[in-house]
């Protein structure tokens, strides 16, 4: 049976009737909400709330859910960076009274909290007295950094999509002109259509081919490309990328090498050329090797593609 909404302490608080946290909201988007639960022990216990009163996970649409997934990952990332935690939960139960409306519990799992505390017991945590609580004036400032940190790396993870997006975009095309120079379903495809020449026509269809799985003639696409003037590093890096999507690790390795042998490499040059020599030495099983070029990768340029991550898993497994 539904919960009237007059009872229901999540929508009092949203419409700021009674405000259940006393901090400033965290995040406040189309569908959802982020607040701090209070009273509680734990600093870093947020709650996502959708803005509309429903009681059921099946009730939410597909935008809630998408929106939902966008906020969950960075709303982590925060506790992880504000509490420094052990670890986190996510939990939804939406059971208790006055609060059926459906809430995600996303809570910063302190370093040392006590076994009869972790699990399902850490809502012994939040139903305590408001004098065994964090101080509000702890929350207040928490959920102001909160609010802070969340906008930037929101406003990154958007950006990232938005260039996503575009390249999407841009292969679509891609395809959509490769189909028609190939007259795709008219039998098998050709490069017979493009002039030899046309460099960049051979490595746009080299792109297509390797999107739709057209392997070998992707790597034929860039070959061309490359002997009619084409960037002789790029046709190279996606010819060992087709080699390595082919399981052939060992021709990846040499076009990977010989590209890295080339005179006046530029730098953003030798930082891919080394990653994805790292990549198929590591697809290889030749860890110890991969995990020298992924260094190199590192010193170059810490923040290329979670270079350090990639660093700390390879050293890992060889321990």
């Amino acid at each position: 049976m539904q919960e009237d909404t007059n009872g229901c302490l999540a929508c009092k608080s949203l419409s700021g009737e009674k405000r259940i946290s006393p901090g400033k909201i965290i995040y406040k988007g189309k569908f959802w909400v982020i607040e701090h639960a209070y009273p509680t022990e734990l600093l870093g216990w947020l709650i996502i709330e959708p803005k509309r009163h429903i009681e059921t996970l099946d009730e939410l649409t597909s935008k809630e859910w998408q929106e939902f997934n966008f906020l969950l990952q960075p709303t982590i990332q925060i506790l992880r960076v504000l509490t420094g935690c052990e670890k986190e939960y996510v939990l939804c139960l939406s059971e208790g009274k006055g609060f059926k409306h459906i809430h995600f519990h996303v809570i910063a799992v302190p370093v040392g909290l006590p076994v009869e505390k972790r699990g399902v017991n850490v809502f012994k945590c939040l139903k305590i007295q408001p004098e065994e609580a964090i101080l509000p004036e702890t929350v207040m400032v928490f959920c102001q950094d909160a609010n802070q940190k969340l906008k930037s790396i929101l406003f990154a993870k958007w950006q990232r999509q938005k260039r996503a997006n575009k390249l999407v975009e841009f292969c679509g095309k891609i395809i959509e002109k490769a189909r028609a120079i190939l007259g795709i379903g008219a039998g098998t495809p050709s490069q017979e259509l493009v002039a030899d020449d046309d460099a960049d026509t051979h490595f746009n269809l080299g792109i297509a081919y390797k999107e739709m799985g057209l392997l070998q003639d992707a790597i034929n696409s860039f070959e061309t490309a490359m002997k009619n003037g084409y960037s002789l590093t790029d046709c190279l890096d996606m010819i060992g990328l087709s080699f390595i999507d082919l399981g052939e690790y060992d021709k990846a390795e040499k076009v990977f090498r010989e590209g890295l042998a080339r005179k006046n490499l530029q730098e953003h040059e030798k930082l891919g050329l080394s990653f994805d020599l790292g990549l198929a030495l590591e697809k290889h099983d030749r860890l110890e090797e991969a995990l020298q070029f992924y260094r190199e990768v590192e010193k170059m340029d810490p923040n290329f593609r979670d270079i350090s991550q990639i660093v700390k898993e390879i050293e890992a497994k060889l321990k």
